[in-house]
């Protein structure tokens, strides 16, 4: 380029010539790769070597795992889990390398599962775990095989090894009545109490809670938590139990379902069995009736096809119960629902009993659920409704003279009206009408307690039942029915107990029916399970009768209250 400018230089300089001469450096230029609108000359890159891979040579690490060292409390259906730091190689992980054993070294029956998305190991036993017991989870490592292993093949350095606590047993702490108790009252709530809180579900009437009598027949119950803190439950029997019976208990534990469990999942740890013998009933009742067993009508069944109430006008010459009703069926023409009824004189009904099992012929008997306070020298209507007639008759039965066999006495036309009543209706009522004096063969079931000493007959709520309150406020009362008047006098706290689940005392206040047959108790205490016990025998204090005469023996019953309605 130096040289180019040396020789023009030696040339007279013009315009033009100054022009070729740019125009012949440009072109060079040009040509030479200098010229600024020229493409570049672009060398080709030289290719990036691929590095070597560098050798996974760091083992895996348990980065956490589960139950934690030194945990107490665990139940006995958990698993073990383990997580490692890094993938790990499936055919490794395995019961040879993730392994629980118990106490005495004994391997733990699992099986040992790996979830290679979170890097983790799951030992699951085959069977519960034992409750109370310490366990040793372990996951090998080290220099020889068995072990695990990541996916390059690096073992876990060394052994991961740790204990854990199992929750303690669950077990039956006391139960009532004793085993082998005797004379134990009819009404008895069997009880149990636990060392822990129980889950309610696993408590299942024949399954996992067994009361049975002495030839193994199942006894139909309800069961209730009579504890708050969920540790104790009563059986309640639906109804009393039948006297000098021997009756057992079984609550189901052990490992295999059914079972009763704690909230924790672990069950009572063995089946637990008590027994226990009821006592002797109370002495029977006397009771009496119009007619005796062989008594029998003059037209077995009356040739009348339609339905119809027929009845029987009666006094009783002293103050006593009717405990049901009575009516002789001449054949199976006398057929259908038979509803027995009592009356006062003027139509009001005082309670009606549906007959139930009745024989083909004879004499049929139904008794109310609550006897029924009769007052002396007092005219009554017993009757039934036979819907399809053909009822039993005798004619003028009544037109000279009454049936009388005392304290009863059916009554002669005259005394109270014409007797032997009836009325045609196709659901029955208070008959009125009268034909020919006929003795349509009605009868009472009648207690003198003049006869026997004061017994209870019935209680509302019934053993084993259900006291429903329709809200807070409208407590219902709680009603004892004896056999005979109550002196009012010996009936206090002394005397009538009233508990809760607990065995805690409960409030109640006491009054009584007209005529003092019936005890009545009103508590403030609405929900729960209760206890009821009526003191009675040769100790005092106890319950008397009008005559001073004690209550037969001591009476109990276990009842649940409800809110709510029937």
């Amino acid at each position: 380029m130096t040289h180019i400018f040396q020789r023009l230089t030696k040339c007279p300089v013009t315009v033009l010539g100054v022009l070729i001469g740019l125009a012949v450096v440009s072109s060079i230029l040009l040509h030479s790769g200098c010229g600024m609108t020229s493409r570049p000359n672009i060398p080709t890159p030289t290719p990036t070597p691929i590095p070597t891979p560098t050798p996974d040579t760091t083992p895996p690490t348990v980065t956490s795992f589960a139950p934690a060292a030194g945990a107490t409390n665990v139940r006995v259906d958990a698993n073990v889990t383990v997580t490692f730091s890094e993938a790990m190689d499936p055919a490794t992980v395995n019961r040879s390398t993730v392994e629980l054993r118990d106490p005495s070294s004994a391997l733990v029956p699992a099986t040992v599962s790996y979830d290679a998305g979170s890097f983790t190991a799951t030992l699951d036993p085959t069977t519960l775990l034992s409750a109370g017991v310490i366990y040793t989870a372990r996951v090998k490592g080290g220099s020889a095989d068995p072990r695990v292993k990541d996916v390059a093949g690096n073992a876990l350095a060394a052994d991961v090894t740790w204990t854990f606590t199992t929750t303690a047993p669950l077990q039956v702490l006391s139960a009532t009545p004793t085993d082998g108790a005797v004379d134990v009252l009819a009404g008895i709530a069997p009880k149990a109490r636990f060392s822990k809180p129980l889950d309610f579900s696993t408590l299942v009437e024949s399954k996992t809670i067994l009361l049975q009598d002495a030839a193994g027949n199942p006894v139909p119950f309800t069961r209730a938590f009579t504890s708050r803190a969920l540790t104790a439950f009563a059986i309640l029997p639906r109804g009393l139990l039948q006297p000098l019976q021997t009756y057992t208990v079984t609550l189901k534990g052990g490992p295999n379902e059914p079972h009763i469990t704690d909230t924790m999942g672990t069950p009572l740890d063995s089946d637990y069995t008590w027994s226990f013998t009821t006592g002797a009933a109370p002495p029977p009742i006397p009771t009496s009736s119009i007619f005796a067993p062989t008594d029998t009508p003059a037209i077995p069944t009356a040739n009348d096809l339609d339905a119809v109430e027929v009845g029987l006008k009666f006094r009783s010459d002293v103050d006593g119960l009717i405990a049901g009703v009575r009516f002789y069926k001449g054949g199976p023409a006398n057929g259908g629902n038979h509803l027995g009824h009592l009356w006062t004189s003027d139509g009001t009904l005082l309670g009606s009993v549906r007959f139930t099992n009745e024989g083909e012929s004879g004499w049929q008997q139904a008794l109310f659920q609550t006897p029924i306070p009769i007052t002396a020298n007092t005219t009554y209507v017993v009757s039934y409704f036979a819907p399809q007639g053909r009822y039993a008759a005798t004619p003028d039965q009544f037109a000279s003279s009454g049936v009388d066999t005392p304290p009863l006495h059916a009554l002669q036309d005259g005394v109270d009206g014409g007797n032997g009543v009836f009325l045609r209706n196709s659901t029955g009522g208070f008959p009125t009408q009268t034909l020919n004096s006929t003795n349509y063969w009605v009868d009472v079931v009648f207690s003198d307690p003049t006869l026997s000493p004061p017994q209870v007959l019935s209680t509302i709520p019934a053993p084993g039942g259900n006291l429903f309150i329709p809200m807070p406020g409208a407590e219902p009362p709680i009603l004892i029915t004896f056999s005979e008047p109550i002196d009012p006098t010996s009936v206090n706290a002394s005397t009538i107990l009233l508990t809760d689940g607990e065995n805690n005392p409960v409030g109640f206040n006491i009054s009584f029916a007209p005529g003092n047959f019936t005890l009545m108790l009103r508590t403030s205490s609405i929900q729960g399970v209760f206890t009821l016990t009526i003191k009675g025998g040769v100790d005092t204090p106890h319950i008397i009768d009008v005559t001073g005469t004690p209550l037969a023996a001591d009476f109990t019953f276990t009842f649940t209250s409800v809110i709510g309605i029937i």
